[in-house]
């Protein structure tokens, strides 16, 4: 289990929510996984965990419906991530 996951699974939520988050995650982690192509591993996993601590910060503060939950990531993670500017910018 990568720290990210861990990070999700020991968030204090309700099963419920637990899922979503996680799902969010994952979907997010896939859409946005390609801008780090040629980054070295441990950079990697500081971006999924920096992903993970932003959707439980979300959760945490009321933010539970998956869609605006997926959209505050993406907008999280492209405003402090540069190299993700370029990926959505078509």
């Amino acid at each position: 289990m990568t720290s990210a996951a861990r990070c999700i699974q020991r968030a204090t939520f309700d099963r419920d929510l637990s899922r979503t988050v996680d799902a969010v995650f994952k979907a997010e982690w896939s859409a946005i996984e390609p801008a780090f192509d040629g980054w070295r591993p441990p950079a990697i996993e500081a971006a999924r965990m920096s992903l993970a601590k932003v959707a439980v910060h979300f959760a945490r503060n009321g933010v539970t419906d998956a869609a605006d939950l997926r959209q505050r990531l993406h907008v999280a993670m492209t405003t402090s991530h540069a190299a993700l500017a370029d990926i959505h910018a078509d």
